[in-house]
């Protein structure tokens, strides 16, 4: 199994990750629209996620 770990920034000090990572992002957007974002850390068991944005100004 891979060893995680994640640095200091400021010092460079290294700490084992003894957890996955877990983010979540919830709001209403213009229009009443409802969007979510769950994001975790994890061995993909499928198909490893490609996300496009595309917007009146830009694709990112």
């Amino acid at each position: 199994m891979l060893e995680k770990s994640f640095g200091l920034l400021t010092t460079g000090e290294k700490f084992p990750q003894l957890s996955n990572d877990q983010i979540i992002v919830s709001g209403i957007l213009e229009g009443e629209i409802v969007a979510n974002i769950h994001y975790r850390s994890s061995v993909s068991a499928g198909t490893n996620l490609l996300w496009e944005i595309n917007g009146t100004k830009a694709i990112l």
